[in-house]
């Protein structure tokens, strides 16, 4: 065989294993079947999610909450005022103009106004780079 292995004496050993059963701690869970059916013990009275209201803590509640409590007497919180006001569309209708009289006249062709960048041939590169640069912090 490639690996050649010496086995300890049986002194070593069982000096090995004694030192670790004094200083090992019992798991924190059960092993086997019976330590769990043991652990943990089982009690005889009955556990329940909601406790029972006695009839005075009941009396205390539907009085604090009945008419004329202090609870009852808050008032709702109120919205904080926007930061910034909502522009009113009521005024665009009602600013006085008479949509009937056209005072101004309308030129048959739109006039070509360019929005943007102009990226002649590959200067697009150029002018993301250019964006990128200018957007960042």
């Amino acid at each position: 065989s490639k690996y050649v292995f010496n086995p300890l004496p049986e002194k070593d050993v069982e000096t090995f294993r004694k030192g670790l059963e004094k200083d090992a701690a019992p798991p924190p869970f059960p092993r086997t079947r019976d330590e769990f059916l043991r652990f943990p013990p089982v009690s005889v009275e009955q556990q329940s999610m909601s406790s029972a209201i006695s009839a005075e803590q009941r009396y205390k509640h539907d009085f604090a909450t009945g008419f004329g409590s202090p609870v009852q007497m808050l008032t709702p919180p109120t919205r904080p005022q926007a930061a910034v006001q909502r522009p009113s569309h009521i005024s665009l209708s009602e600013d006085g103009h008479d949509d009937h009289e056209i005072t101004e006249q309308v030129p048959a062709t739109p006039v070509k106004v360019h929005t943007g960048l102009n990226n002649p041939g590959n200067w697009c590169y150029a002018n993301s780079i250019i964006q990128s640069l200018l957007a960042s912090p």
